[in-house]
């Protein structure tokens, strides 16, 4: 009777832990669907005449926009600094997180942006965007 009843336990106690282990990996899989954010990289390459003053106060634009258009979740910018000569002359690179397409897909035509975008034009050589889901 007595192996009967610490089966019983085993079994229930196995069926709980199973059930519970089931419910935190749909949590996390929810957890991380949730989490997964839109980055959206942009790359500048500055002609050559642009000062130094110019490019300042691009940058300081450019980092004005997160307070200006509320889709931005993140904004982090940086320099190029490595030594493997790969850049293609791109220098500076912009980081920007939305939570989902409709966030970038407000910020791309937002008149804050668009202002930026042809503030910009006479001192962009090239410019390079690519925009993909972290992971």
């Amino acid at each position: 009777m007595r192996l009967v009843v610490t089966l019983f336990i085993l079994i229930i106690t196995l069926g709980c832990s199973q059930e519970n282990t089931t419910k935190t990996r749909e949590i996390s899989k929810q957890e991380m669907t949730h989490t997964r954010q839109l980055r959206h990289m942009v790359l500048f390459k500055f002609n050559e005449e642009s000062t130094p003053q110019e490019i300042e106060k691009i940058i300081t634009d450019f980092s004005a926009l997160p307070s200006q258009i509320k889709s931005i979740k993140d904004y982090e910018w940086g320099l190029h600094k490595s030594t493997e000569d790969l850049n293609k002359g791109f220098t500076h690179a912009f980081l920007l997180t939305f939570d989902s397409q409709d966030g970038l897909d407000m910020y791309l035509p937002h008149t804050a942006h668009q202002n930026f975008v042809a503030s910009i034009q006479p001192h962009v050589a090239d410019v390079m965007v690519i925009d993909y889901w972290s992971n």
